[in-house]
């Protein structure tokens, strides 16, 4: 009798794998978003600092996820089995990851003071807006860059794909470290007064120095890996960090409204997670079988195709209204409320269901095309697909919340 298993969409393995990684990034993305609820009145007392968060996570995310899904392919091909500090491999993606921190680090600030200027919202200094986004990016930055080295030897080790439990750990701890970090940052700034001048413009001129010898200086330029991670990635996550700031710009507008019901500023940051990590696991798994020749650069629905959509649907639908719930019954152990458990679920179920049906077409569309026209997708998919997500999923939030009446 024919064998068909093979013809089976829904794949267990995957299913256990990716719906265990993204309920533990869902937690510890409410967690996160629990400083959000809690220190609301700083995004009233530092105006436009909120355009800075969803660009400076989704940054950590972009950098961090594409460093997982890098590794994860590494494993797969065979380049690497264990960290050495002497393989290429290894070493070209630490530095390249500490390259894109810092440049990113510095424009995100630039970026943020922009796009308060252009949609008329008062904030604070642009110097204030480049120290908090370089000292809270270096913070996040080394933080992520150990664990996402853990994280994808650890699950590698046991068996795991990386490509289903990486992403969404890694964006998950972006959350968790970046927020808090930005806060620190903050409260660091108002610290040094007039002396935040004078940082910042030695923050710029470093960052303008290495930038140059990274680009100029042979070490740097005869390393072909380096330099593809770094200026492949650098073009993509230029463009996601303004899709990411002008969704920060979104909610900065409907700021006055958030601090009125905090429990959707704890939802925002693990709704948004939870539609990016669907994604990457999506983006992760095509990216590889890009890479080993299972799925070929050309959109056509294939039994391969299929299978992936299948799989990304159940774990979407199943995700989203487990955010409304963790995010309802944390938040009432932190004392920040506004609304209960059911419209929680609903507005979560509602807005996830939006933003995952167009994530699929995207992340097919953009990993398919980077890879025929000779991008690695590792670079430039997740980036993209992350940043868009953040866009589409705030409207998405925004729109179901203001339809349900409540904002």
């Amino acid at each position: 009798m024919p064998n068909h298993g093979h013809y089976n969409l829904l794949n267990v393995k995957l299913l256990k794998e990716s719906f265990t990684s993204l309920l533990l990034s869902a937690v510890t993305a409410v967690f996160a978003g629990i400083f959000l609820g809690t220190f609301k009145e700083t995004f009233i007392l530092l105006p436009g600092l909120i355009v800075l968060i969803p660009a400076a996570i989704g940054m950590r995310g972009n950098i961090f996820a594409a460093l997982g899904s890098r590794l994860g392919s590494a494993f797969h091909l065979g380049t690497i089995t264990r960290f050495d500090a002497k393989n290429r491999t290894i070493r070209n993606n630490i530095h390249s990851s500490f390259t894109l921190t810092i440049i990113l680090s510095v424009f995100l600030g630039f970026l943020a003071k922009f796009l308060t200027v252009l949609f008329g919202i008062e904030s604070m200094s642009l110097f204030s807006f480049i120290l908090i986004s370089f000292i809270g990016g270096m913070i996040s930055g080394l933080v992520m860059l150990a664990t996402t080295f853990g994280i994808a030897f650890l699950s590698y080790r046991r068996g795991w794909d990386p490509d289903n439990v990486t992403s969404p750990m890694i964006t998950a701890l972006g959350d968790f470290f970046t927020i808090p970090s930005l806060l620190l940052a903050a409260f660091l700034v108002v610290g040094l007064g007039g002396f935040a001048e004078l940082l910042a413009y030695s923050v710029v001129a470093m960052t303008a120095v290495y930038t140059a010898v990274i680009t100029w200086h042979k070490k740097f330029s005869t390393n072909k890996s380096y330099r593809g991670i770094v200026f492949q990635s650098l073009a993509v996550l230029l463009t996601a960090g303004s899709l990411d700031g002008i969704a920060g710009s979104f909610i900065e507008l409907n700021i006055d409204k958030l601090v009125l019901v905090p429990i959707l500023l704890v939802l925002l940051p693990a709704f948004l997670e939870e539609g990016g990590n669907i994604g990457n696991i999506l983006a992760s798994r095509v990216s590889t079988k890009l890479h080993i020749g299972s799925i070929r650069p050309k959109l056509s629905m294939t039994h391969e195709v299929k299978r992936e959509i299948a799989n990304s649907m159940l774990s979407a639908y199943m995700i989203f209204p487990t955010v409304g719930f963790l995010t309802s019954v944390i938040s009432s152990f932190a004392g920040i409320g506004g609304l209960g458990i059911a419209d929680m679920v609903v507005i979560s179920a509602v807005s996830g269901v939006l933003l995952h049906l167009i994530i699929i077409f995207f992340t097919f569309f953009v990993s398919i095309l980077s890879y025929k026209y000779g991008f690695d997708p590792d670079n430039t998919t997740i980036p993209i697909m992350t940043s868009a997500t953040d866009i589409i999923g705030t409207i998405a939030l925004l729109f179901v919340i203001h339809i349900m009446g409540i904002v």
